[in-house]
């Protein structure tokens, strides 16, 4: 049986929604090849067509107007007088803690802080029987179970994307309604709605998608727009190169520097010498990552027999 999702610290607090499962770690490399096969990387983009759907991990507010139902609702239903939450947030109160801008105007030593708060936590779990672990969250009322009914009432739109999850399969097999979310990006914290135990019918069913995205015409837009910006990416590389721009050790761009032309450099060991006046240079990137741009470009060019920029250096 697959274990029960449970969500990290920030997806938790911060986060869209969660699935049931926890996904197997093999889904990470599988979903990689549909994403590599696709010419994206694991923060993936929207994609969508008859056998499935992607979406990027969502950052933005809730669209379908739930969240502020929500709200409404918390404004006018609160804790019990004599719950637990209602006498941690007085206590937090009285000693300064809360709201955030009388902590602020306070400004007192982190450390003191902790200790008053930890204090109020030992002094309130013991006065209501209550472990120490989940401190900040007890409720001794009926609070949450009238926040369960309302949530049993109402939900999000299935397309909002605050729900919405970042890979649906709409194909046919055992798999079929299979969703897949993740926390940022493709191989954290992934959950799924079903239980996966088979891996090579997962890879069946990755296959069918590369070739359901292959015949789709947003493969063939998405091909024209990568072959346009690799052809862009080695001819800015040809032009520095010609320019004596590019250190040929590293791969450092060092750009045209318009005040100080002796400020940048390139060390015998490939360290590029960036001094804090000349930050006037047009690109800086990381050595091995260019490389690797470089060479992804040139093959992608060279496997659709594009005209490739030649260099003038060996």
């Amino acid at each position: 049986m697959a274990d029960r999702y449970k969500p990290e610290l920030g997806q938790f607090a911060f986060g869209a929604a969660w699935s049931e499962y926890e996904c197997p770690d093999w889904v990470t490399d599988e979903l990689t090849a549909l994403l590599d096969a696709m010419g994206l990387d694991g923060y993936a983009e929207e994609f969508k067509c008859e056998t499935f759907e992607l979406f990027p991990y969502y950052w933005g507010d809730c669209t379908c107007g739930y969240d502020k139902l929500e709200a409404e609702w918390c404004e006018k239903n609160h804790h019990r007088p004599d719950c637990y939450q209602t006498e941690l947030h007085a206590r937090l109160r009285e000693a300064g803690l809360e709201p955030w801008e009388e902590r602020q105007r306070r400004n007192r030593p982190y450390e003191e802080e902790q200790r008053i708060e930890e204090q109020i936590y030992k002094e309130l779990t013991a006065k209501y029987g209550l472990p120490m672990q989940g401190c900040a969250v007890h409720c001794t009322c009926d609070y949450m179970d009238r926040l369960r009914e309302f949530c049993e009432k109402h939900s999000h739109d299935p397309n909002c994307p605050v729900v919405r999850p970042n890979f649906k399969y709409k194909g046919p097999g055992p798999l079929h309604g299979l969703e897949i979310r993740w926390y940022k990006y493709v191989g954290r914290s992934m959950s799924t709605n079903m239980e996966l135990k088979d891996r090579q019918t997962f890879r069946k069913m990755i296959d069918g998608c590369i070739r359901a995205y292959h015949d789709s015409e947003w493969a063939k837009e998405h091909l024209q727009k990568r072959l346009k910006d690799a052809r862009e990416l080695l001819e800015f590389v040809d032009k520095h190169d010609r320019a004596g721009h590019l250190c040929h050790r590293c791969f450092h761009f060092v750009g045209e520097v318009r005040d100080t032309p002796d400020t940048i450099g390139c060390l015998p060991n490939g360290e590029i010498v960036h001094r804090p006046w000349a930050s006037e240079c047009d690109l800086f990137y990381p050595s091995e990552r260019q490389k690797i741009e470089i060479e992804e470009a040139r093959q992608l060019l060279a496997l659709y027999k594009e005209n490739l920029p030649q260099r003038n250096c060996k």
